[in-house]
């Protein structure tokens, strides 16, 4: 099932600091709360991927990527959900027409007759 998540972001910038702001609404439907985003983090921190990319560099800017990449990863979760959807109502169509082609084709064969 899909739910809206609305996950608001903004870097503030500054010559010796930079702040990262996320919004996350009150809801009861299964968005992503602040808390379970700083987990996100944090285990982000821990992959060694990322751990060699945060040593490179002390650009805030990276961190900043891994929330973009855990937004997008959610969209493409999304649209893998949806594709299995709408496959699923295309085939269920597929079979009605096929069925009701199969009845049309049955009952001219039969008048004919």
């Amino acid at each position: 099932m899909l739910f809206i998540d609305l996950l608001a972001i903004h870097m503030v910038r500054g010559v010796k600091t930079s702040t990262i702001i996320s919004y996350h609404p009150e809801s009861t439907w299964c968005q992503t709360s602040a808390k379970r985003l700083h987990k996100l983090m944090m285990l982000v921190g821990g992959s060694v991927y990322w751990q060699h990319i945060f040593t490179k560099t002390e650009d805030p800017t990276f961190l900043f990527l891994t929330i973009l990449w855990y937004a997008l990863y959610a969209w493409d979760e999304s649209f893998e959900s949806l594709y299995k959807h709408v496959s699923v109502l295309v085939c269920n169509v597929l079979v009605r027409v096929a069925s009701d082609i199969a009845d049309i084709t049955y009952s001219g064969i039969r008048s004919t007759a």
